[in-house]
């Protein structure tokens, strides 16, 4: 079991059956620290939005990350919806 806390995805995640999506979300679930996962949150926003064209997916986990995020999470509730 990994040292971090699983962050809740977004709904619609996993969205493909690609070989690609499969290995960042395993790399998420066995992030052994905060900034391993955030690595892996990240390598995900970017599989979705230039890969797959998924600017939806894309935003729902930049959210999550703004509203997870220690620094920035104060903040979450002025910049989102």
């Amino acid at each position: 079991m990994s040292a971090t806390a699983r962050l809740p995805l977004p709904s619609g995640i996993p969205a493909t059956d690609t070989e690609t999506e499969q290995k960042i979300l395993r790399a998420i679930e066995a992030a052994s620290g905060r900034q391993e996962q955030w690595e892996s949150l990240w390598r995900l926003v970017l599989f979705y939005q230039k890969q797959m064209k998924r600017s939806d997916l894309a935003v729902a986990l930049l959210e999550l990350m703004i509203q997870e995020s220690p620094t920035y999470g104060i903040y979450s509730s002025h910049l989102l919806p």
